[in-house]
């Protein structure tokens, strides 16, 4: 009887394994860029399983930029700055509770396998990197994160998915931000100056002669959250005329994506804004300077433009830092905004 018993207890977890999922859990807590970056995930599987549930745990400070999502039935913040274990636990229990039939990690820490290990999910989906995973996949070097979320969707059901990232501002979101734009059909330019490390920040003296240099040509419009409120402010105090426009910690995150889908061009660093332009099929020229193409996290549309230089160190960290490590920051002093200047008016050029 015991062999008979083993036999039939394994061919029912394969009918459960194999089973079509109706409640499915995605785990993104990284940051914004990334989170923009794994959004082809949920129309992804989606299309592979169009009866299913879906929800996502992301970081609780950037739950608002998927409001709106069509594929999303709820959206789950799991805050890892203050209270981290308690947080996970409660959060946990919200798993259990809702009783997921697959997970899908696009992050490889313990606090996203014990999610789904404690969280009783029995179909586990993730990076060959993360552990106690059922369906572990291996990504090569130099992969986009979307290209990443593909991969993990195909190793469950394979077929063509549509890789372009989404964002979703509301009507309202879309009307806050046309409050600031002018229509006087000048070429419209986003300029993002800000970043979360100071090391992928290009030089504010540069962005101020890049700036003088355009604003004949350009309305100007300066983009970023509070944090960049104080590098936007000074930028405006010291820029001469009135064709720049500072909407820095003004607009949320879907309301700058708004913003961002009626400009003509991004100019940014490597920072959530690029990403967002992508999402709302914007031209971006991203300058980058201690990171690099193949950490996954490349501008990727057709007219997009990565404006780097070649050096020795780099790259020198996956996010960069608040100090160069050689104490010269040569990877971001070495792009100089005359270089930048005429990349922007190429490109304004030859859109006639």
């Amino acid at each position: 009887m015991g062999p008979k018993v083993e036999g039939r207890m394994s061919k029912e977890k394969n009918n459960q394994m194999n089973s079509t999922p109706k409640n499915i859990l995605v785990i993104q807590t990284a940051f914004i860029g990334d989170i923009i970056m794994s959004t082809p995930l949920f129309s992804m599987l989606k299309k592979a399983y169009p009866d299913a549930e879906i929800d996502v745990v992301v970081n609780s400070r950037h739950t608002s930029i998927l409001s709106n999502n069509p594929y999303i039935r709820n959206v789950f913040g799991f805050n890892k700055s203050t209270n981290k274990i308690r947080n996970l636990v409660k959060l946990i229990r919200v798993i259990r509770k809702n009783r997921y039939d697959l997970a899908v990690s696009m992050q490889i820490h313990l606090s996203s396998t014990l999610m789904m290990g404690l969280g009783g999910i029995k179909k586990r989906v993730g990076s060959s990197r993360q552990k106690l995973l059922t369906h572990p996949v291996v990504f090569h070097p130099g992969m986009h994160i979307r290209e990443k979320a593909a991969m993990l969707v195909r190793a469950l059901k394979e077929d063509n998915y549509d890789m372009q990232t989404q964002l979703y501002p509301s009507a309202s979101d879309r009307n806050t931000a046309n409050q600031y734009l002018r229509n006087n059909k000048q070429f419209r330019l986003g300029i993002a100056p800000g970043s979360v490390w100071e090391t992928k920040k290009w030089p504010k003296e540069y962005y101020l002669e890049a700036i003088a240099a355009l604003i004949s040509e350009a309305d100007v419009y300066l983009i970023g959250g509070k944090d960049d409120l104080r590098l936007c402010d000074e930028i405006i105090n010291r820029t001469p005329g009135g064709n720049v426009i500072n909407t820095a910690g003004k607009l949320s995150l879907l309301q700058s994506a708004a913003l961002i889908d009626q400009l003509d061009l991004l100019l940014c660093n490597d920072s959530a804004p690029l990403h967002m332009a992508n999402a709302m099929n914007t031209p971006v020229f991203a300058i980058f300077g201690p990171t690099v193409k193949k950490f996954g996290c490349y501008p990727y549309q057709d007219n997009d433009k990565m404006i780097e230089i070649d050096l020795y160190c780099r790259p020198c960290s996956k996010h960069g830092g608040n100090i160069c490590p050689e104490g010269h920051f040569r990877c971001m002093k070495d792009i100089r905004p005359e270089r930048v200047v005429r990349e922007v008016l190429a490109f304004k050029g030859n859109r006639g």
